[in-house]
């Protein structure tokens, strides 16, 4: 991943990870109400699940991802992940936050499987 946004997100302060997410490709003209910012969403949940990255790998039930052991083979693995946790941050805020951003988590290609959201939520296993 280099792209510009990877930067944005990464350095952006907590507040501003709770505005109104604007986003504009460069190739495409228009006023994003909605259908950019899930194209969007659903890019980089894509990308974050590339084996290329040694992010996530399918959980065994197939139908869920996991943190990829081999993870650390990626010298930018924590920097990914980091972005990781500020994106499903983000879908995870839009969805509580109000209606409207339900769209958010309907496009995020995937899902973490039940023993990582657990970690991530600090919740016994």
């Amino acid at each position: 991943m280099k792209l510009q946004f990877l930067t944005q997100i990464l350095d952006a302060k907590a507040h501003d990870l709770h505005k109104t997410l604007k986003v504009k490709f460069n190739d495409e003209i228009g006023r994003d109400v909605g259908g950019i910012s899930r194209e969007w969403f659903q890019i980089i949940s894509k990308a974050l699940q590339n084996p290329i990255f040694c992010l996530f790998k399918f959980s065994s039930d197939n139908n869920t991802f996991q943190i990829d052991p081999s993870s650390y083979k990626n010298p930018n693995h924590l920097r990914y992940f980091k972005f990781a946790g500020r994106i499903f941050g983000m879908v995870i805020f839009f969805y509580v936050k109000n209606i409207k951003a339900l769209f958010h988590s309907a496009f995020v290609d995937g899902m973490l499987n039940l023993n990582l959201l657990k970690r991530i939520l600090s919740r016994p296993i």
